[in-house]
Protein backbone atom coordinates (compact mmCIF):
# COMPACT_ATOMS: atom_id res chain seq x y z
CA UNK A 1 0.00 0.00 0.00
CA UNK A 2 2.83 2.41 0.78
CA UNK A 3 4.28 1.70 -2.66
CA UNK A 4 1.02 2.86 -4.25
CA UNK A 5 1.18 6.15 -2.36
CA UNK A 6 4.82 6.63 -3.24
CA UNK A 7 4.19 6.00 -6.93
CA UNK A 8 1.25 8.45 -6.89
CA UNK A 9 3.47 11.14 -5.37
CA UNK A 10 6.23 10.48 -7.88
CA UNK A 11 3.75 10.57 -10.76
CA UNK A 12 2.38 13.94 -9.69
CA UNK A 13 5.89 15.37 -9.43
CA UNK A 14 7.20 13.90 -12.68
CA UNK A 15 4.26 14.31 -15.05
CA UNK A 16 3.01 17.77 -14.05
CA UNK A 17 -0.31 16.82 -15.62
CA UNK A 18 -3.21 19.12 -14.73
CA UNK A 19 -5.89 16.56 -15.65
CA UNK A 20 -6.30 15.11 -12.12
CA UNK A 21 -6.77 18.58 -10.66
CA UNK A 22 -9.24 19.61 -13.38
CA UNK A 23 -11.24 16.44 -12.84
CA UNK A 24 -11.13 16.98 -9.07
CA UNK A 25 -12.51 20.51 -9.41
CA UNK A 26 -15.19 19.36 -11.84
CA UNK A 27 -16.32 16.51 -9.62
CA UNK A 28 -16.33 18.76 -6.55
CA UNK A 29 -18.36 21.51 -8.24
CA UNK A 30 -20.74 18.95 -9.75
CA UNK A 31 -21.26 17.18 -6.44
CA UNK A 32 -21.97 20.28 -4.40
CA UNK A 33 -24.10 21.88 -7.11
CA UNK A 34 -26.16 18.70 -7.31
CA UNK A 35 -26.59 18.67 -3.54
CA UNK A 36 -27.61 22.34 -3.60
CA UNK A 37 -30.11 21.75 -6.36
CA UNK A 38 -31.63 18.58 -4.90
CA UNK A 39 -31.98 20.01 -1.40
CA UNK A 40 -32.92 23.51 -2.55
CA UNK A 41 -35.38 22.68 -5.31
CA UNK A 42 -36.33 19.09 -4.63
CA UNK A 43 -37.00 16.52 -7.30
CA UNK A 44 -40.17 15.08 -8.74
CA UNK A 45 -41.30 11.80 -7.22
CA UNK A 46 -40.68 9.91 -10.48
CA UNK A 47 -37.09 11.24 -10.61
CA UNK A 48 -36.22 10.51 -6.97
CA UNK A 49 -34.45 7.20 -7.68
CA UNK A 50 -32.36 8.76 -10.44
CA UNK A 51 -31.44 11.71 -8.20
CA UNK A 52 -30.40 9.33 -5.39
CA UNK A 53 -28.21 7.36 -7.79
CA UNK A 54 -26.64 10.53 -9.17
CA UNK A 55 -25.91 11.99 -5.72
CA UNK A 56 -24.50 8.66 -4.52
CA UNK A 57 -22.29 8.28 -7.58
CA UNK A 58 -20.96 11.84 -7.35
CA UNK A 59 -20.41 11.42 -3.59
CA UNK A 60 -18.40 8.26 -4.19
CA UNK A 61 -16.35 9.97 -6.91
CA UNK A 62 -15.72 12.94 -4.61
CA UNK A 63 -14.49 10.64 -1.85
CA UNK A 64 -12.09 9.09 -4.37
CA UNK A 65 -10.81 12.55 -5.33
CA UNK A 66 -10.27 13.52 -1.71
CA UNK A 67 -8.45 10.27 -0.96
CA UNK A 68 -6.23 10.60 -4.04
CA UNK A 69 -5.08 14.08 -3.15
CA UNK A 70 -4.80 13.22 0.54
CA UNK A 71 -2.41 10.39 -0.35
CA UNK A 72 -0.45 12.45 -2.88
CA UNK A 73 -0.03 15.43 -0.53
CA UNK A 74 0.87 13.41 2.56
CA UNK A 75 4.55 13.39 3.29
Amino acid sequence: MADDRDSARKREIAVKDHTPAILAYGITVGFFFTLYYVFGHGVKAEMRDLANIMVGTLGTAWIGVVQYFRIVQRE
